[in-house]
């Protein structure tokens, strides 16, 4: 699950409550047909802000949602389910609003949200920067973009990276390191030579360090690796002397994956 189609599902949810409040549902869809399940987890986002002191400023609520994805006659459909989670004390809603809701995107009917009710409800295009990332590519994890269920092969891994990066560049510690230049951006990516998997991308920009990604996998059963937690932190405001940071931990647990 990539970072990317998390905070497309979000915003979508958010414009959906919003266009929602008073208005008559849709009429009912038909679900995509779900011939062969890919993967699904239990994901936990955790928020907060930082300072340069790596104190916290803010801490946001927890989100937790289950995700599945299966290969249809309508190709792969991306299913995340938001769950309950407390709110803070004395804070927000005695209930969380987003509970139950579930937000459906498939490469080819697009985007759509079910309320808890099981009722269809009316969406505004959500437009985000980049297009959703589903289906093969959640699975390939291509390059330095891990997605939750990596490439079998590790000689399959080690080529996208090199394909993306070229060669790497000498060694940090134990981890190979790969980097790529675009601009005034330098990207550095840190990867574990047996496993062919990247641990650590850091971007700066300008020469000053603006997002980094850490990772940690896991195995599954039939060996396949997947992600199973990754913490990234991005600076707010390159120009504020604070250098406030957002940062946000994912954790996946109760992973399963289809055939491959």
């Amino acid at each position: 699950m990539t970072d990317l189609l998390r905070r497309y599902a979000a915003a979508t949810l958010l414009l959906a409550c919003a266009a929602n409040a008073g208005a008559p549902p849709l009429a009912a869809q038909a679900a995509p047909s779900a011939d062969a399940p890919l993967f699904s987890a239990d994901v936990i986002v955790e928020r907060t802000t930082v300072d340069r002191e790596d104190a916290i400023v803010e801490r946001m609520p927890k989100v937790r949602y289950r995700i599945n994805e299966r290969l249809g006659s309508t190709g792969v459909t991306t299913e995340i389910v938001f769950q309950n989670t407390p709110p803070f004390p004395g804070r927000g809603p005695l209930t969380d609003p987003s509970a139950g809701f579930k937000v459906s995107i498939n490469e080819h009917d697009g985007i759509s949200v079910v309320d808890p009710q099981g009722k269809v409800v009316a969406t505004r295009a959500a437009t985000p920067e980049d297009p959703p990332i589903t289906g093969p590519a959640l699975q390939r994890g291509n390059g330095a973009s891990p997605r939750l269920l990596l490439e079998r092969s590790t000689v399959a891994r080690r080529q996208a990276l090199v394909a993306r990066f070229g060669s790497p560049v000498g060694r940090h510690g134990k981890h190979e390191r790969f980097v790529r230049n675009e601009q005034d951006t330098f990207e550095e990516v840190l990867v574990d030579p047996d496993a062919a998997v990247p641990t650590e991308i850091n971007t700066l920009r300008s020469g000053r360090l603006v997002h980094r990604s850490v990772l940690s996998y896991q195995t599954l059963p039939d060996g396949r690796i997947y992600c199973s937690s990754r913490r990234d932190e991005s600076l707010i405001d390159p120009a504020d002397e604070s250098a406030l940071r957002n940062v946000t931990t994912t954790t996946y647990t109760a992973v399963t994956g289809g055939a491959r």
